[in-house]
């Protein structure tokens, strides 16, 4: 590996991690949460379009990540992927690409 590739990726690793979750996540009063009960097609295509995740709402609980995709006819509970710690991050967390 040539030193301006090492130096590259030491640019580039050390760019990654100044990106905290808190400095690129959107956060309440901000944040867009997909209804559970809505059909998911018509749903996302009021959504906003520069976002491609959303968390899902039933109520006042989080209760999934609808990914934008296309699910004809389907609600968004059952497009969406269920909460998991696989979903969690810490605000603090560097971001990764």
């Amino acid at each position: 590996m040539s030193a301006l590739t090492r130096s590259f990726e030491a640019a580039r690793e050390a760019t990654k991690a100044a990106f905290h979750v808190r400095l690129i996540g959107t956060f309440e009063p901000d944040l867009v949460c997909a209804p559970a009960d809505a059909i998911a097609d018509a749903w996302l295509a009021t959504a906003q379009p520069d976002f491609d995740r959303f968390p899902v709402r039933n109520a006042d609980r989080t209760i999934g990540l609808l990914v934008r995709g296309d699910y004809p006819s389907r609600l968004v509970r059952d497009a969406m992927l269920p909460l998991s710690e696989e979903l969690i991050v810490s605000a603090d967390m560097a971001s990764r690409s």
